[in-house]
């Protein structure tokens, strides 16, 4: 009772005041115990949380408040995606939720359609419209489905929503500043994903291990690591990394520099450059600096063409990341895109003043959009002749087990 009691105030705050499940999750005081059925129960009712509610929508005549379909919908989660849970127990433990937490003004409502909709087979999706009926099997926004299906092809866009709801692995990468393959591995905590890359599958409970705590490994997707292989810095390069936060990316730059040179790692938010700190100190790194700025307004002396190499980790809609992030599903609208594209015009304009003639500009994405990836690429050259593309490369979660990324390198030729 007590951890569907917490997966409930959680799953109210994400989803009715917008709160981010990673962080609540995070700063959960439950038992440690009751930990992995919380985050089951959290990121499994986000994911399917439109197919949920088709479960029992049916039912009534009139949608309830959030804070009920929330309820109704973690209840239908544990029935039909969770396995020895009988029906009674559910409707028990949901009524009580109500009962205390809803001033048992609801508690009737949700007995009533618990017992209806518990004790049948799961609902079939039969529906004219394709993109509609995808959109609810696997609880996308339509819109972003037909988005998808334009860009990327209906066959595509299947697979990548299915895929969006499965649980993502566990990467890390081999810290080269304090260990190596050798010792990591001896462990047994890790099986090898990619060896050219030395990416590895950390079983979970590696965060409790000293390999994890003392830095000598770092959770990252696979696809992230991928972004620093691609930018191949070298030592002693100054590399300025204009929205580094949290950091993942801005050690790894180190390690592969072998901590000879200069990184800058700058982000607009205090607490966020906190965050950058925190890892490079643990990571071993001695070459990062840290500076709050804001990415579309740099200070003036870093616009000066003095860097090697500047890596542009964009802000975007994080629609390569919603097996990790499934909240995004639920809250994001079409109009945020247009302020994100803004947003990412922006920042390219002003880190570019930072490269020198010879320089390379990084652009990366963790996202699944044209309009932000080779499109805004597209456009920054057109108004930028003296960059030249070099190259590209679009990963979606449906060639690998990693996240949906993008990036792309740019050269300063004059």
């Amino acid at each position: 009772m007590i951890a569907r009691e917490e997966a409930y105030h959680i799953l109210t705050q994400v989803v009715v005041h917008k709160q981010y499940a990673n962080l609540l999750l995070k700063n959960c005081k439950g038992d440690p115990v009751d930990m992995p059925l919380i985050t089951r129960i959290v990121y499994g009712t986000l994911q399917h949380y439109r197919y949920l509610e088709y479960q029992w929508s049916d039912l009534v005549s009139k949608r309830p408040p959030e804070e009920i379909v929330v309820l109704i919908n973690l209840s239908v989660y544990q029935r039909y995606m969770m396995d020895k849970i009988p029906p009674y127990a559910i409707i028990n433990e949901a009524v009580s939720i109500a009962k205390k937490n809803l001033k048992g003004q609801y508690a009737g409502l949700v007995n009533a359609i618990l017992r209806q909709v518990l004790t049948r087979h799961s609902r079939p999706i039969i529906l004219e419209n394709k993109a509609e009926q995808l959109a609810i099997e696997t609880s996308h926004p339509v819109w972003l489905v037909h988005m998808w299906r334009k860009q990327l092809g209906d066959e595509v866009t299947e697979i990548i929503c299915h895929k969006d709801n499965l649980t993502p692995p566990l990467y890390v990468r081999v810290n080269t500043l304090k260990s190596d393959m050798n010792e990591v591995m001896d462990t047994g905590l890790f099986t090898v994903s990619d060896e050219n890359l030395g990416s590895l599958i950390a079983d979970p409970k590696v965060v409790r291990h000293d390999i994890f705590t003392s830095g000598k490994v770092i959770i990252q997707d696979e696809n992230s690591q991928r972004v620093c292989v691609f930018a191949d810095v070298k030592p002693n390069e100054i590399v300025l990394d204009v929205c580094s936060a949290p950091g993942t990316k801005t050690v790894q730059l180190a390690a592969m520099m072998q901590n000879k040179g200069k990184i800058l790692a700058v982000d607009i938010h205090p607490h966020r450059i906190k965050l950058v700190d925190q890892l490079v100190e643990r990571s071993g790194a001695t070459i990062i600096s840290t500076l709050v700025a804001d990415a579309t307004n740099l200070p003036s002396d870093l616009k000066q063409e003095m860097f090697d190499t500047v890596l542009i980790d964009a802000p975007c809609s994080g629609l390569g990341v919603l097996r990790r992030k499934p909240d995004i599903k639920m809250t994001i609208q079409p109009a945020d895109l247009d302020g994100i594209q803004k947003l990412q015009e922006a920042i390219l304009h002003e880190s570019s003043a930072c490269v020198k003639v010879g320089g390379q500009l990084i652009y990366a994405t963790c996202t699944i959009n044209k309009k932000e990836n080779q499109l805004q690429v597209s456009n920054f050259i057109s108004t930028h002749p003296q960059f030249e593309l070099i190259d590209q490369q679009q990963y979606l979660p449906h060639q690998s087990e990693g996240d949906g990324f993008y990036m792309a390198k740019l050269i300063r030729v004059s």
